[in-house]
């Protein structure tokens, strides 16, 4: 197995937690807060727009776009290393449902026992079959980025495939994949192109990447186009170019926050926690009335502490006794050697 790059592990865990946050707000402000942009600033009171301006401190956006071209770079690197070819399809497929199912599976079950102490809403069995496997975002809606990683690491397999590797020219399918979204609305092909971007990100030299300049206009883009354009394509766009380029910059860096233990220990739970943590959003809700309602502030702070530490916890037990064990338990390794690589 190739060794796994750490500072991406610590940003996937930096992202997690940013969605955790931007979660906390979220339960607070609703929607119509999110949703402003700077242009409506000057119609609204000082709190409100000071609560708007929290997302740019959690954004849960941006963290999302870039688990995408996370994943798109991941992938792509995965399979240059495992695969053949279009023949190797259907363990691809089975390799990616193994490596996500187990734990949906298990956060699934947790979701169903919640339903019991009423901390989440009520579900039948049949929704709680389709949460348990992904089929459905009704109970855990943070399910809906998984159906389109899984959706786009089938497409991007097809493509990885049509081009033999070439991630450059694979990136254009970029164009397409965004009128197919402008003609239909699909969110899978609005997010294709994050997936396609993360893919190129092995080809630009870490000399390049690895100057300041990246996370300088990266890390603003990424953060800041939802502030301006609102959560439309266009913002979607500039979200992606800014997720590119924070990636490409902590793949060439390693900066050392992210190599430190307790970012390494969020990118370790990560998946786990990225799902339960509405979990523990419920809990520390439902265990906070000692905090004054008047104190929006503070009870938004509360509830991110006590979400995070409840999620963390879960996130912990979940990885020991179901991810880890099987991402050990890999299915039948019917790959190409690595010295074919080299041809």
């Amino acid at each position: 197995m190739a060794s796994r790059d750490k500072a991406l592990d610590g940003l996937r865990g930096v992202a997690a937690l940013a969605v955790a946050g931007g979660h906390s707000l979220l339960t607070f402000t609703g929607f119509g807060i999110w949703a402003l942009t700077y242009a409506q600033f000057g119609d609204q009171p000082l709190p409100v727009v000071a609560a708007r301006l929290g997302y740019v401190f959690a954004p849960s956006d941006a963290a999302v776009m870039l688990f995408f071209v996370l994943s798109g770079y991941v992938l792509w690197a995965m399979f240059d290393r495992r695969y053949r070819g279009i023949e190797s399809f259907p363990l691809c497929v089975a390799e990616r449902l193994w490596r996500l199912l187990p734990t949906s599976i298990a956060i699934g079950l947790l979701y169903g026992a919640a339903v019991h102490i009423d901390y989440v809403a009520p579900m039948d069995a049949s929704e709680l079959w389709r949460t348990m496997f992904i089929l459905s975002r009704n109970t855990n809606g943070v399910l809906w980025s998984l159906q389109v990683e899984i959706v786009a690491s089938v497409l991007l397999f097809g493509i990885w495939a049509a081009t033999r590797g070439r991630s450059r020219p694979a990136l254009l399918f970029a164009l397409p994949s965004l009128a197919v979204f402008h003609q239909t609305g699909s969110e899978y092909a609005l997010y294709l192109p994050a997936f396609l971007l993360g893919a190129v990100i092995g080809e630009i030299s870490k000399r390049i990447s690895n100057s300041a300049v990246m996370p300088l206009v990266g890390v603003p883009v990424l953060i800041g186009s939802s502030v301006f354009w609102g959560h439309g394509w266009e913002a979607r766009i500039l979200e992606m170019s800014g997720a590119f380029l924070v990636v490409a910059w902590a793949r060439a860096a390693q900066p050392r926050w992210l190599l430190s233990r307790p970012v390494q220990f969020l990118g370790l739970v990560s998946y786990p926690f990225y799902l339960v943590h509405g979990l523990g959003i419920a809990f520390a809700f439902r265990n906070m009335p000692w905090v004054p309602v008047d104190q929006t502030a503070h009870r938004v702070a509360t509830l991110f502490v006590l979400s995070t530490i409840a999620g963390l916890l879960l996130a912990w037990v979940v990885h020991r006794l179901v991810e880890r064990p099987a991402m050990r338990l890999r299915l039948p390794d019917l790959v190409k050697p690595t010295e074919a690589l080299a041809g």
